[in-house]
């Protein structure tokens, strides 16, 4: 079986896509096939993807004739994968060295293949400076390490994005994840899958260069589409209401947190919200943060 499928959804990226698919194609020491998935791309994405499929045998090119986002751009590839494990590049973002792969590698072996290794990223900017994520009180600097369930709060803190874990596809098939529709579908996998997992590890290694900062990026777009995010939450807290024994205090104490910064962060500095619809954002994130308040007190009273 093939070790990594490294899976990379491809719109309106032409500008950073040799970079990104080239950083993968220059992996050594470790197995792997890459699905890259042009997602209806109105630019050059499609033919820079079939040039590698046509040049290098472990590349495999899937067009999609309509767009539906993201993560369905994901999940299209998911389904194609045949690795053991399976990671997630987007097209304007690059592995760190050559050697991520066989890092991971070495990693997942010496924390006895768990379910999701979570590991480091380095944000690039477009002024050309590059900075280590603040997860490092989070990862491993000495070498990988399995977590004790006790640690799972650390690793909920670290998961909002997909791209900088290894997720056991195995794991993934048997619990059913997908990607669901809408922004913010980053959030909803990846605090699901690190919630659902039997084993986790985290690394110190940086895996990513995130180019962070980019303009066109939805996420910095004024859109009533950032309501979405609160699906997002919501499917996240169902799983936690389907699976009680996944849920604990602490693992509650770390969502309201860092939901409560996240949404302040959308209404307040980014400003990516309507002005108009500003105060039912605001409405929203309050109604929320009370909710995970109420649950984290029905959680103590059980624990009496």
């Amino acid at each position: 079986m093939m070790r990594f499928s490294v899976i990379v959804p491809m719109r309106s990226t032409e500008a950073f896509a040799q970079e990104c698919l080239s950083s993968v194609q220059r992996q050594t020491g470790a197995d792997l096939e890459v699905i890259a998935i042009d997602d209806d791309s109105p630019d050059a994405c499609g033919a820079i993807i079939d040039w590698y499929a046509w040049a290098d045998h472990r590349f495999t090119a899937l067009h999609r004739r309509r767009s539906s986002g993201v993560g369905a751009a994901r999940n299209a590839g998911i389904d194609r994968a045949t690795g053991e494990y399976l990671l997630f590049l987007d097209g304007d973002d690059a592995f760190h060295g050559d050697d991520v792969l066989a890092g991971l590698d070495d990693d997942l072996a010496r924390t006895g293949n768990p379910d999701v290794l979570v590991f480091d990223y380095e944000q690039s900017r477009p002024c050309g400076l590059g900075r280590r994520s603040n997860l490092g009180w989070v990862m491993a600097r000495e070498g990988p390490r399995s977590l004790q369930r006790a640690d799972r709060p650390d690793a909920v803190r670290a998961s909002w994005v997909c791209w900088n874990k290894a997720y056991r596809r195995e794991c993934v098939a048997c619990t059913g994840l997908r990607f669901p529709a809408g922004y913010y579908e980053d959030f909803a996998w990846s605090l699901r899958a690190v919630l659902a997992a039997d084993r986790i590890a985290v690394s110190g290694r940086v895996g990513v260069d995130y180019r962070c900062c980019r303009t066109s990026s939805i996420s910095r777009g004024t859109s009533p589409r950032h309501f979405e995010v609160f699906d997002q939450f919501d499917r996240v807290l169902g799983l936690l209401r389907d699976h009680p024994e996944l849920d604990s205090i602490p693992i509650r104490t770390v969502l309201v947190d860092s939901m409560t910064t996240f949404l302040r962060s959308r209404s307040e500095r980014r400003r990516v919200i309507p002005p108009d619809l500003r105060p039912e954002f605001r409405r929203r994130s309050d109604e929320l943060a009370a909710h995970m308040s109420e649950e984290i007190t029905k959680l103590a009273v059980l624990d009496l």
